[in-house]
């Protein structure tokens, strides 16, 4: 288990770096703005997430640790790993035509929604700090992965579809932080639910 997880975290952070050092122009140069975006929309998410778990109680009270993780997961990855993901989609296979679409697609939920949810929801269960480091792995392995990539692939290709084949790259930061805000949204509510039943 432990090679597994070192051989996903490599495999991330190597697909970050390889597009970050392949593409020449504004696409892959780390902003500001795209990391403040990022962490934003997981912080949204996260305080939407908070509320819909709230048992109705006399006042609502954000946990402040859970939403400062959510902010820098957030920051790192949908401000840092996800557009440079997507930017290497446009290196690869520029244009608009289907078969790229599609190609562009695949590269994109092949990174994301795979790596990228085992990363975010193996860093979530970590910060709940409710299982050792190796049931941690196992849980996320088990129960929580196979949950996460099918509705995964219930909401991101079609994104992607539209991503590529219509939204100029300039505003897909601002477009992917929207649907990004209400991934993590759900995420958090899986992420909580899961911490709260293994207690």
């Amino acid at each position: 288990m432990g090679r597994t997880l070192v051989l996903l975290l490599l495999c991330a952070l190597a697909t970050c770096e390889a597009s970050r050092l392949a593409r020449v122009g504004s696409m892959l140069v780390l902003k500001k703005r795209n990391v403040a975006v990022g962490a934003s929309a997981f912080g949204v998410g996260d305080a939407v997430a908070q509320r819909l778990e709230d048992s109705g109680g006399a006042k609502f009270v954000v946990d402040g640790g859970r939403m400062r993780d959510a902010v820098a997961l957030g920051g790192v990855w949908a401000g840092v790993c996800s557009p440079q993901v997507y930017a290497l989609g446009e290196l690869l296979l520029p244009g608009r035509s289907m078969g790229r679409v599609l190609c562009k697609v695949g590269i994109s939920c092949g990174i994301l929604s795979t790596a990228g949810n085992w990363i975010n929801m193996f860093a979530r269960r970590v910060r709940s700090g409710t299982a050792s480091l190796a049931e941690t792995v196992s849980m996320v392995n088990k129960d929580l992965f196979w949950e996460v990539i099918v509705d995964d692939l219930r909401v991101w290709p079609v994104y992607d579809v539209v991503c590529f084949s219509l939204i100029p790259p300039a505003v897909r930061p601002a477009t992917t932080a929207v649907v990004n805000a209400a991934w993590a949204t759900y995420i958090s509510l899986v992420a909580a639910r899961e911490a709260r039943t293994s207690e």
